[in-house]
């Protein structure tokens, strides 16, 4: 299967070394030329040639990253693992609904949504 990742931080990477281990195509859509040894395009051309995409990015990155993607979205399967967790007040809380997601909001329309919804911030268990 052909897999794009948006985000080349440490989950995009995760999920990019871990799907190619399992016989996967995968590739990063990043602004980056490169991330150390992995696959990369831009996030549009990695989203085109993609069966399956994944949002792995800041939550607050997240909707500007699925609109700007949003025509080439149409028709994929949608993963969606942002972080939607607001803790700039000190205490935890959502800086989206509670019944959308960061990713459903940007590709809203012609996308197959999943979710994939941490509830603690890395690092704490």
């Amino acid at each position: 299967m052909r897999i794009g990742i948006l985000g080349s931080g440490v989950v995009g990477q995760a999920l990019t070394r871990g799907l190619t281990r399992h016989g996967h195509d995968v590739r990063i859509g990043t602004r980056k030329s490169a991330v150390e040894d992995l696959p990369v395009g831009t996030p549009v051309d990695v989203v085109v040639d993609a069966d399956l995409v994944f949002v792995a990015v800041l939550g607050t990155a997240a909707v500007d990253l699925a609109t700007g993607v949003r025509e080439q979205l149409t028709g994929k399967v949608l993963v969606d693992t942002t972080n939607p967790m607001d803790f700039s007040s000190g205490a935890p809380g959502l800086f989206v609904g509670h019944t959308d997601s960061l990713g459903e909001r940007g590709a809203a329309g012609g996308s197959r949504r999943g979710w994939s919804r941490p509830t603690t911030p890395s690092g704490t268990r």
